[in-house]
C-alpha cells in the first residue's frame, strides 16, 4: 500500500494596488506619451536554472528599451542574486553581464537588450507573471537556449 502523505504546496502572492484612472492619465500626460505605461515581471535565475527572486516593475513606458528594464531589475535584485552566487564569484552590477530572455513553454527565446518593450509579443499579455522576462548571467558553455536546437 502507499502512503498518503499530502504533498507540500508553495504559493506566492503579490499584491498590485489599483491606481484611480486620473492618477494613470496624469503620469500619462507627464511623461508625453500617448501610450499606456506597462507592469513587467523579470525573474533572476541562478548558474543551476534555479529561480531565485523575482521583482515586480510597474509603470514602465512602453518604448523602454530592455537594456533599461534589465537596469532596473538588478538593481532590485542584487540582495537576491548576492545570496544565490558562491562566495569566489563577484556580484556584477553590469548590465552586459546578464541576458534576458523570453520564455514561452519550452521554446526560450534571449532577446536584444537595445529593442523597446513595444517591439516584443509578451508585453501585450495581460498576466505578466507567466509573461515575464528571465535574467541570467551570461556563462561559457551555456545551451540552454540555442537556436540550433
Amino acid at each position: 500500500m502507499g502512503s498518503s502523505i499530502p504533498k507540500r504546496v508553495s504559493l506566492n502572492c503579490v499584491s498590485i494596488p489599483e491606481l484611480p484612472k486620473s492618477v494613470y492619465r496624469a503620469e500619462q500626460a507627464a511623461s508625453g506619451s500617448r501610450e499606456p505605461s506597462l507592469a513587467v515581471c523579470v525573474r533572476y535565475f541562478d548558474d543551476w536554472v534555479t529561480e531565485m527572486g523575482s521583482c515586480l516593475l510597474t509603470k514602465v513606458a512602453s518604448d523602454t528599451p530592455l537594456r533599461q528594464i534589465a537596469t532596473a531589475a538588478l538593481q532590485k535584485l542584487q540582495n537576491v542574486i548576492a545570496q544565490s552566487t558562491s562566495g569566489n564569484t563577484p556580484v556584477s552590477t553590469n548590465v552586459d553581464d546578464y541576458r534576458l530572455l523570453v520564455a514561452y513553454g519550452r521554446h526560450c527565446e534571449e532577446l536584444n537588450m537595445d529593442t523597446p518593450l513595444k517591439e516584443h509579443d509578451f508585453a501585450k499579455k495581460v498576466n505578466v507573471f507567466y509573461h515575464s522576462l528571465r535574467l541570467e548571467r551570461k556563462c561559457e558553455g551555456m545551451l540552454l537556449c540555442d537556436s540550433e536546437d
